[in-house]
């Protein structure tokens, strides 16, 4: 049995995730979610979509994450100070070092990269 044939983007093909296609920001013009500076919002409509997915799995409803103190005064992490960048790649992805890699930090390493390629000079 053949295998199928994946064929090359036409030129000024575009691929749009299926993570923005399927998230609130559907509704956007395609231009923008192309624009370079659209990467936060790229990002939140990533994280959006899988708190949506994490929320559905566990049967979870707004009034549970209240109940468990989600969203109260103390809970905010608007005034814990932001940590600094330790690592950063060519498009804009940034890391502080703290926590499990990022994806693209780890998929860097996966590919034979050095980690100490990405770190930030001081």
């Amino acid at each position: 049995m053949p295998y199928p044939v994946r064929r090359a983007p036409s030129e000024g093909t575009s691929f749009i995730p299926l993570l923005l296609r399927s998230s609130s920001f559907a509704c956007m013009p395609l231009a923008l979610l192309q624009d370079s500076d659209t990467q936060l919002l790229r990002e939140r409509a990533e994280t959006i979509l899988w708190i949506k997915t994490q929320m559905a799995r566990y049967g979870l409803h707004l009034a549970d994450l209240q109940s468990a103190g989600c969203f109260s005064e103390g809970a905010s992490f608007a005034n814990a100070p932001a940590r600094p960048i330790c690592f950063r790649d060519a498009y804009g992805h940034a890391w502080d070092g703290h926590g499990d890699l990022p994806d693209w930090l780890q998929r860097a390493v996966n590919a034979g990269q050095s980690i100490e390629h990405f770190r930030v000079k001081p």
